[in-house]
């Protein structure tokens, strides 16, 4: 019996053999693995979360024709939403991207697209 074996039966430690040793300790280093793996994973998800709440929020709705979403924009009372209702109208024209118009807000889509008419005189 080796000194380690005779050390292991002295101090009544269980002795197992290397073959059994190696692989626990495989088995410690895939789980070494998969924990780094899964704490990445927890670090891109929070950095996701902190994207999205740091964004304007927004409202599914499905009622709408093809569903759509709106954005919510909290207002304290009617003549709050009365006088931001003008640049609400300036961003979805001039600001806010439309995929139908190949993201680009209405007046941009119009300015690249629509040519002056020939004067007819």
């Amino acid at each position: 019996m080796s000194d380690g074996g005779r050390e292991a039966v002295r101090a009544d430690d269980d002795v197992v053999p290397a073959s059994e040793a190696r692989r626990l300790e495989e088995r410690v280093r895939e789980l070494e693995r998969q924990l780094g793996r899964k704490t990445m994973e927890v670090e891109i998800l929070k950095e996701a979360l902190d994207l999205a709440r740091s964004k304007k929020p927004t409202l599914r709705l499905n009622s709408a024709p093809g569903g759509g979403y709106v954005r919510v924009n909290p207002v304290p009372d009617a003549a709050t939403a009365i006088a931001a209702i003008d640049g609400w109208i300036t961003d979805y024209n001039e600001v806010h991207p439309h995929s139908r118009l190949g993201f680009r807000s209405p007046r941009e889509y119009i300015r690249a697209n629509v040519q002056p008419a020939a004067c007819p005189v």
